[in-house]
This record gives C-alpha cells, sequence and structure tokens, in this order.
C-alpha cells in the first residue's frame, strides 16, 4: 500500500515522505543555516526534511526564474540528483530558513537488502516523485497563457482555498509570492492595488492574507488553467 500525503496544492509539499522517519536513524543530521543553497548536483547523498523549509527555484521555459515550489517538513528532496541525467544549472534548491535535514547516502537507493526490508519505502518515493513531476510541469507552463493579473488571481485564490473563512495565513511575503508566479515586484504591487480597489482582498502579509469577495477573485481566476 502506498503511503503518501497528497501535496496540498501546487506550492506547498509537505509529509509526502513521512514513512523515511522510521530510519532516520540511518542517516546524517545536520543543521542548514537561512539561505544556504544547494548549487551543484550531487549524486552522493538525498536529504529528508525534519524542520524548516526548502525552495526549488527554476528557469521556466521563458527564461524567467520562479520558485517552483515548496519543501517543508516531511518530505524528501535532492534525490533526483540520483537518476542517471544531467539536469544543468537549469533549477536550484534554498533554504529558505534554518532547517533540520537527515542525509541519506545514496547507494541505499541500490542496496538489495534495504529494498527487501522496506518495499513500502520505495513505494512511497516512487509516488512522491510522481507528484513533484506533476507539480513540477505544470508550474512551468508557458506564461504567455494568463496574464499576470489572472496568474496573480488564481495563486490568491488557491492561497485562500487552504483556510476556511476570509482570513488565512499565507507563510509567504510579497517579494516570494512574486518570485513564485514569476512577475516583477512592482507589477504586483499594482495588481494588488487594484484588487483592494475594488473590494476584492485587503491586507497581505507573510501572517494574513484577507480575502473579501472570493466568488469576485475565483471569477477573475477561472481562465487561468495550470
Amino acid at each position: 500500500m502506498l503511503q503518501c500525503t497528497q501535496a496540498k496544492d501546487d506550492f506547498y509539499l509537505e509529509n509526502l515522505n513521512n514513512p523515511w522517519r522510521d530510519v532516520l536513524h540511518l542517516a546524517n543530521k545536520q543543521i542548514i543555516p537561512k539561505f544556504f543553497a544547494w548549487e551543484k548536483p550531487s549524486a552522493e547523498t538525498f536529504s529528508f526534511l525534519s524542520a524548516g523549509c526548502v525552495y526549488l527555484e527554476c528557469l521556466n521555459f521563458s527564461g524567467k526564474q520562479r520558485i517552483t515550489f515548496c519543501i517543508k517538513p516531511g518530505c524528501i528532496f535532492r534525490e533526483c540528483t540520483l537518476l542517471p541525467f544531467e539536469f544543468g544549472n537549469s533549477y536550484r534548491l534554498v533554504a529558505m530558513e534554518e532547517s533540520i535535514i537527515y542525509n541519506f547516502p545514496g547507494s541505499l537507493l541500490a542496496d538489495e537488502s534495504f529494498i527487501k526490508l522496506h518495499p513500502e519505502l520505495m513505494s512511497n518515493l516512487v509516488f512522491s516523485l510522481m507528484q513533484k513531476t506533476k507539480v513540477l510541469f505544470a508550474r512551468l507552463a508557458d506564461d504567455n497563457e494568463c496574464s499576470p493579473e489572472k496568474v496573480v488571481c488564481f495563486y490568491l485564490d488557491k492561497l485562500g482555498d487552504k483556510h476556511d473563512g476570509n482570513i488565512c495565513c499565507p507563510e509567504i511575503s510579497q517579494s516570494e509570492f512574486a518570485a513564485t508566479i514569476g512577475i516583477h515586484r512592482s507589477t504586483l504591487g499594482k495588481i494588488l492595488k487594484n484588487l483592494r480597489d475594488e473590494g476584492i482582498i485587503g491586507d497581505f502579509t507573510r501572517k494574513k492574507l484577507e480575502i473579501l469577495d472570493k466568488q469576485k477573485l475565483k471569477r477573475y481566476a477561472q481562465p487561468c488553467v495550470y
């Protein structure tokens, strides 16, 4: 049976690989400072995020740098570096806060005794890779399909859907949000001002997103499909 929690949405990946907590004794614990970046792929280890937050930054098809998704606790990352092909310099991983990770030896995934002893972990890892691939292809879709206004509304709507009521905690700043959707910070500011003037949203900070008119926001976001 596959033990993998479905990703909450297109941006946050959390608890995808919780079953791996049972074998953390096979890994080396490491504390990663804020803004540490894994610039170069390594086939020697893969990591489990126990605490903190890691962003995957990629170049999309139009050559813009953007945050593809946020890896939160309970997820394995850097496992793709063990695959037999080159990723080039199109992506990097960045710790957005001090994080605690556990580094497993890459050879573990080719260890027949480990695989036989833990087939459920192998199934879990395959399923989580499928989830990430699905999100990755969706996020790297051509930016020209939607106007910046519609993209902003689309992701504000998704952030709001995570919570009941009109107020939620987005856990992302406006600058990070702009990087996530691949637009300039000043462009985002103008769009947010227009949405406030129309009474669609109120405050938007890392700790508070106020959506005043959910139906109108959804209507503005509808033509933008990822």
